[in-house]
């Protein structure tokens, strides 16, 4: 099993670049869960925070017909509101991820935290989210779950 973990997980990593990456909405409200346009939804809870926390707490669900499949890497943006868009806020030089890929049941959630690593990125009040690939139905897409530091 492991031997075939580590053959995907470098498949996955030779192939992306081949694979069509669109952006899906993150949806706050579990009754919209359904809504969601992929069938996967993220979500950071609570959105507001008054001061930036050490971890967040995400929830991953899956609500396709097949299994999903995830690192356990994630990235961190902010929102530029002078250029409109999204940036990569980055994280310390020194972050590493463990590599595994995570599976996920149809109907099934599950829960992670998120290291943010206030004592060494200056947060300022604005609106971040966390982005992570997720494989589904052999094709990757990227989710976010946004969340706002007052």
């Amino acid at each position: 099993m492991k031997k075939f973990i580590n053959l995907f997980l470098l498949t996955c990593i030779l192939s992306c670049d081949k694979l069509p990456l669109q952006y899906a909405e993150t949806i706050y409200r579990p009754e919209l869960l359904h809504d969601m346009d992929y069938g996967v939804a993220m979500q950071i809870v609570p959105v507001h925070y008054d001061s930036i926390p050490e971890y967040l707490h995400l929830e991953i669900t899956n609500e396709t017909n097949g299994t999903i499949q995830f690192g356990a890497d994630y990235r961190i943006e902010r929102y530029d509101t002078d250029e409109d868009k999204w940036v990569d806020f980055g994280s310390p030089a020194e972050t590493a991820f463990i590599a595994i890929m995570y599976i996920l049941d149809p109907g099934k959630s599950q829960s992670y935290d998120i290291r943010l690593f206030p004592d060494k990125i200056g947060y300022s009040p604005g609106s971040y989210r966390i982005t992570k690939v997720i494989f589904a139905d052999e094709e990757s897409r990227i989710y976010w779950a946004s969340f706002i530091l007052n």
